[in-house]
């Protein structure tokens, strides 16, 4: 394991720098997944990313059109493994062009996927963000 958290650890620098400073000093297990198509499933995007080791789960919102995702990782290194990796990598369900991957701003939070069932709500990128804090 001490290999992985290695490569992790250089995979957390160079996603770092890809991303900017402002998103590296917000790096979190859990990354937000945009530019996805109207098609794509969560089945699709759990097939992605549980390529990449550390997975622990994924949630897929819609957002009117536009649905985004938030995948988890077992820690911060894996996360940005799956960024440096995936990120521009194209759906087979969508005509959009490569998927977005960035650092969520907050970790993943555990009340939103036991207690909450969101159908068919439009949400926006505020509403987004305090579902995911709680």
């Amino acid at each position: 394991t001490s290999s992985i958290h290695h490569q992790g650890h250089s995979a957390l620098q160079q996603a770092a720098a890809a991303n900017g400073a402002a998103n590296a000093a917000a790096a979190c297990s859990t990354l937000f997944v945009a530019n996805l198509g109207p098609f794509s499933s969560e089945q699709e995007l759990k097939e992605l990313f549980n390529r990449i080791p550390g997975f622990s789960r994924l949630k897929m919102l819609n957002k009117g059109a536009s649905p985004v995702a938030f995948v988890e990782y077992q820690d911060v290194s894996f996360a940005a493994e799956a960024m440096l990796r995936l990120n521009g990598s194209v759906l087979l369900s969508s005509e959009r062009g490569g998927i977005r991957i960035e650092f969520a701003r907050h970790k993943m939070g555990e009340a939103i996927w036991k207690d909450t069932t969101i159908t068919n709500t439009t949400l926006t990128s505020s509403s987004i963000a305090m579902i995911v804090a709680q």
